[in-house]
């Protein structure tokens, strides 16, 4: 059966949504504005202080989550084709998932070879979270990020776009290109934008191989929980 939608309109749509969930923020970061302006005579750098702080990241995830999930929900439910197969909801064997986690694990090793080998500079956004031990960052990262950006791009963008002319090559292309972007003013030095690429890549092949949005949510989910761990709480971030 053909996906209801051409590629070119759920490329607008999936462009929509991304940029509906960097807005979502917009009205907290507004009332903090307003707030801190009137208690606080450095306002601007107050605000900036909460919104990285545990409390901000936790809010902004919620927000994120409670304001784009609905929406992602019903621009993926047509008459002939329910949200859970627009979105891959499928169960995946464990053994499966087990294999997939081994690949996640190989290009980790690799990354940090490659890291020893070429020079890498150090992403100020990771410097400022290093020791930390933001929770509410670490709540942005491992739940709230895998289960709406997978939802998006492996789910509802892969299926569209893989039912369409561009095949699994221009799907696998395409959504981790949009993926990589979407994180630009977080991550900022090249390699940072190539690694995130490469994940995309392979969170797609996991996406396409078992044929659940679930595999690259949990690859995903793991992938920031060791980020969370080794630069949030243990501090071993190097600059």
């Amino acid at each position: 059966m053909q996906f209801p939608l051409t590629a070119g309109a759920a490329s607008w749509r999936v462009v929509g949504i991304m940029l509906w969930q960097q807005l979502t923020v917009v009205p907290y970061a507004v009332a903090m504005a307003i707030y801190f302006g009137m208690t606080r005579p450095d306002a601007t750098a107050a605000v900036m202080s909460h919104l990285f702080s545990s409390t901000g990241f936790f809010i902004t995830g919620i927000l994120q989550l409670a304001l784009t999930l609905p929406l992602l929900l019903k621009m993926a439910t047509f008459s002939n084709w329910p949200w859970q197969r627009t979105l891959a909801l499928v169960p995946v064997p464990l053994k499966q998932l087990g294999q997939w986690v081994g690949w996640l694990v190989l290009m980790l090793i690799i990354d940090s070879g490659l890291s020893l080998l070429v020079e890498v500079k150090p992403e100020a956004m990771m410097l400022q979270l290093n020791g930390s031990r933001n929770w509410g960052f670490a709540f942005l990262a491992v739940v709230m990020a895998p289960v709406l950006e997978e939802a998006v791009f492996r789910g509802y963008a892969f299926t569209a776009w893989r039912h369409s002319r561009l095949g699994l090559l221009g799907t696998l292309v395409l959504t981790s290109s949009f993926w990589a972007v979407l994180h630009a003013v977080t991550y900022r030095e090249f390699y940072s934008f190539l690694l995130l690429f490469l994940q995309g890549i392979l969170f797609g092949l996991a996406r396409e191989k078992t044929g659940s949005v679930l595999t690259p949510m949990l690859l995903h989910a793991l992938n920031n929980l060791l980020v969370v761990v080794v630069v949030v709480f243990l501090g071993l971030y190097e600059a």
